[in-house]
């Protein structure tokens, strides 16, 4: 179990740092922590674009809200998040911890595409523009994001989040 765990969590980076760009989005998710476990729990089927992309919006909404106990509830006891300043894996119980040193003014987030894994695991890439500062330290923005949901017990969950400072394209060579 750990090392197709640890797989699909290779394979989702890798797909992640090729990620292509769909429709475009904007920040119109709930804040509410209780619609983020109603959407999570909601979940029937294979993962519809829209309700990855829903719960998604719904995770920022918490990180903005400083809403840790939504954010426990939504990720995995094995989730792991990748950005500029390392690799953490937070226990129960410690994203609140997280957020209160965090201040995130504001957010968009746009290009977002979702690709089926398998029926129960979802990979959701966009771009973000993030106003946020945690710990002191500015989070780089614009930034591309990537997210591995898995549906456990009914539920969807993150289980690996990352973002990457977007860098401008290289210009073309004459």
């Amino acid at each position: 179990m750990t090392s197709s765990r640890n797989a699909l969590i290779a394979l989702a980076t890798v797909i992640a740092l090729a990620a292509c760009a769909a429709k475009d989005e904007t920040n119109t998710a709930a804040t509410d922590s209780g619609a983020l476990a109603a959407a999570s729990a909601s979940a029937t089927a294979a993962a519809p674009d829209s309700e990855i992309v829903r719960l998604e919006r719904s995770a920022w909404d918490a990180v903005k809200a400083k809403d840790g106990a939504a954010l426990d509830r939504i990720t995995g006891s094995d989730y792991v998040s990748v950005d500029p300043t390392g690799i953490m894996r937070p226990k129960a119980g410690e994203m609140s911890q997280m957020l209160a040193t965090c201040e995130t003014r504001s957010y968009s987030l746009s290009d977002f595409s979702v690709r089926s894994i398998s029926a129960d695991v979802a990979l959701v890439t966009y771009k973000g523009t993030i106003d946020q500062t945690c710990g002191g330290t500015k989070a780089p923005s614009p930034a591309n994001v990537a997210s591995v949901w898995q549906r456990r017990n009914g539920a969807w969950q993150v289980v690996l989040h990352t973002e990457a400072p977007a860098m401008a394209a290289p210009a073309a060579k004459r």
